[in-house]
């Protein structure tokens, strides 16, 4: 199975499944970790994950800096899961068609 195929699968899910638990199901984990960093929409998400402002990164501020130094687990919010796989799809779909069309031009030129 092709990558494209593995994401669209996921974002398929989350998007089905929303309000099931996913976010309960992490928190429960990282209410039993120490030390952690949770990547959240925002950095205002802290108080849903009973984190330190210092353990959330923000994903609408996301930057390679925020990730630099640290050696802990990384949990990433549902929200963010969903926002990333879409964001990929997109990306890829914008891709594949300017594939066809530089293959399109391609053809053109050897005509």
């Amino acid at each position: 199975m092709k990558l494209k195929e593995k994401l669209e699968i996921l974002a398929d899910y989350f998007a089905k499944s929303r309000r099931v638990g996913h976010t309960r199901l992490m928190r429960n984990g990282i209410d039993n970790v120490k030390d952690k960093l949770v990547l959240g929409y925002k950095k205002e998400c802290r108080n849903e994950f009973n984190c330190g402002s210092e353990e959330i990164i923000s994903w609408v501020n996301f930057k390679k800096e925020d990730l630099a130094g640290y050696k802990k687990p990384l949990a990433i919010d549902n929200s963010v899961m969903i926002m990333l796989l879409n964001e990929s799809l997109n990306e890829i779909n914008k891709l594949e068609e300017e594939n066809l069309r530089l293959k399109g031009n391609l053809i053109k030129l050897a005509i």
